[in-house]
């Protein structure tokens, strides 16, 4: 096992084509199951495989966005149920989910949701019944929260406390560049420590993809800088398959001036409380798309709408809409929208009194890893949860439901994954040796520090993002689509001229390849279904074809360059 670790790290000034500047020490880290992001649904996960008794590591590369998740679906209310949520969940993603999923999703909600408040976190009640908030799509107030909605922040910080009293290994800083398998059987994974600057070496028995999803492949998002798909991208290299990467929902209402709020999002249950959508014109431009539901539409048909308004060239100064909330009582909007409220303030803005400019932005990934109801991919010892997961959502995400997924999921994806571990013996791992072996020239290249001239990621980084706001974005067209792919692979031949002269940028090189990847399935799989449904809109295509498409588009690695692309039934 060690011959093929030192060779790594002894590799000389010139080896063959391989030029290493630096030589990089390594470590090797035995585990149980191994957590690959340490957002909600990834530190649920850990604790859970943990309460098993599995050995459990967490490698993160960031904070991701967890932290800002408002609050989470569950179906408590008055005359609300898990069939009534399951109902809405079904008819927002268009009856393209996977209605396994989703029945999984109604019937736990609640009981994972009120697990947190056992565990400490203390939701907002009023006469000792819960405070709820009504998101867009969902038939009755369902989302529990806290007064300053900052649940995402706190339910963090309460899991990651609990992980470590519960003794799991928390790793920070680092980012993942290869699974390893033997066969089709997950086996470990290799990584750079970003802090250390050296090579981390995974054995381990399962492994949870929980990194999110990719936003910073557009130009403007409401993602981390670190949100760069790299759970999409070691699936796919990895030979699991991936669903349903055709839909990304877009927030429709982002802050974009000033500058110091540039992608707040706003929070649309003020819209569902009476707030209204003006464009450049100061026309409350919604009532022409819909004159009954007006701003109350799913947020996909808003997103489109607003981004109408700005295309056909009737939007604000700063190329944007107005979102005005001056009608509703100021009290309630610094009750119950405190935080938000204050946020604004401090960035210059009363929103009791002022309109603010937002636009559409990429905000939420509805495909990713297929998995079944263990949370399994198609790899053996690989399982998924939260956004990294295709299937749950369809064509469109309830709002509210981000939160709920990551925490049954993450659950179920925690308590499979230590099964799975345990039950594995010891020496069934022997042959990690020999994939790091086999493995051994991917992972040269991926650590070469290269002085040439070549261009920088972080503008091979803005190409992406750029090719993708344009045309691959909000509407779609077969021009545009063909048009992307082109281009894409124009970037993927820059690659190996990617210059990196330390640590940081060759992580920046790591995310570009990461991007490039997630940029070409969702391309791929759009430019596939050739209809228009929830998030997907192709105004080449702009009808619902229920008669052929009530179905996913499953994506896989295929032996030569080109994408493997399959049909999966949902009816």
């Amino acid at each position: 096992m060690f011959v093929a670790l030192n060779k790594l790290s002894n590799l000389g000034e010139d080896n063959g084509d391989l030029k290493m500047h630096k030589k990089f020490p390594h470590r090797m880290i035995k585990t149980d199951v191994l957590v690959i992001g340490r957002g909600v649904a990834g530190l649920k996960a850990a604790l859970e495989a943990s309460k098993m008794g599995a050995k459990v590591t967490v490698v993160s590369k960031g904070q991701g966005a967890s932290p800002g998740v408002m609050g989470f679906n569950a179906p408590v209310g008055p005359g609300d149920s898990s069939e009534i949520y399951f109902a809405d969940i079904m008819q927002s993603g268009a009856h393209v989910n996977d209605i396994k999923l989703v029945r999984i999703l109604a019937e736990e909600a609640t009981s994972a949701v009120l697990d947190l408040e056992n565990m400490g976190l203390n939701f907002v009640k009023e006469d000792s019944k819960y405070h709820l908030l009504q998101p867009l799509g969902c038939s009755f107030p369902r989302l529990i929260h806290n007064r300053n909605l900052t649940t995402g922040e706190e339910i963090t910080k309460l899991l990651l406390k609990r992980a470590l009293q519960n003794g799991v290994d928390i790793i920070e800083d680092v980012m993942i560049i290869n699974l390893l398998k033997d066969q089709n059987k997950l086996i470990g994974a290799c990584g750079i420590s970003i802090k250390e600057g050296s090579l981390l070496c995974f054995s381990a028995k399962a492994a949870v993809i929980a990194t999110g999803g990719s936003g910073q492949i557009y130009a403007f998002t409401t993602y981390p800088s670190d949100i760069t798909g790299d759970g999409y991208a070691m699936a796919y290299e990895a030979c699991a398959q991936l669903k349903d990467m055709e839909f990304i929902q877009f927030e429709p209402c982002v802050v974009l001036f000033p500058e110091s709020l540039r992608g707040r999002i706003m929070v649309t249950t003020l819209l569902t409380e009476g707030g209204q959508l003006q464009n450049g014109k100061i026309e409350r431009f919604m009532l022409g798309y819909d004159n009954k539901k007006a701003e109350k539409v799913q947020k996909d048909e808003l997103a489109r709408c607003i981004q109408k308004e700005i295309s056909e060239g009737r939007g604000t100064i700063h190329g944007g809409v107005y979102f005005d909330v001056t009608m509703l009582s100021p009290k309630k909007i610094i009750k119950d929208y405190h935080e938000d409220y204050q946020i604004l303030l401090l960035g210059g803005i009363d929103l009791t009194r002022e309109l603010v400019e937002v636009a559409p932005a990429a905000h939420t990934f509805l495909g990713g890893v297929r998995i079944n109801e263990k949370c399994e991919t198609s790899v053996a010892g690989l399982f998924a949860a939260g956004e990294a997961v295709g299937g749950v959502h369809g064509a469109n995400r309830l709002g509210g439901n981000a939160g709920t997924e990551s925490l049954v999921f993450g659950v179920r994806a925690g308590k499979y994954a230590g099964e799975y571990a345990l039950s594995q013996k010891d020496g069934e791992n022997a042959d990690f040796s020999k994939d790091l072996k086999k493995n051994e020239e991917k992972i040269y290249r991926s650590l070469i520090l290269n002085k040439s001239e070549g261009p920088e990621p972080r503008s091979v980084k803005k190409v992406i993002q750029n090719i993708m706001q344009e045309k691959g974005g909000i509407v779609k067209n077969r021009e545009n689509l063909e048009e992307a792919i082109e281009e894409l692979r124009q970037v993927e031949k820059m690659l190996p001229e990617l210059t990196s002269e330390n640590i940081g940028e060759l992580i920046e090189i790591h995310k570009v390849k990461n991007m490039l990847v997630t940029a070409k399935l969702i391309i791929i799989a759009s430019l596939k279904r050739t209809e228009s449904r929830g998030a997907h809109y192709r105004d080449d295509f702009p009808s619902r074809k229920d008669e052929y498409w009530l179905k996913s588009i499953i994506l896989e690695k295929s032996d030569g360059e080109e994408i493997d692309v399959k049909f999966e039934s949902n009816r």
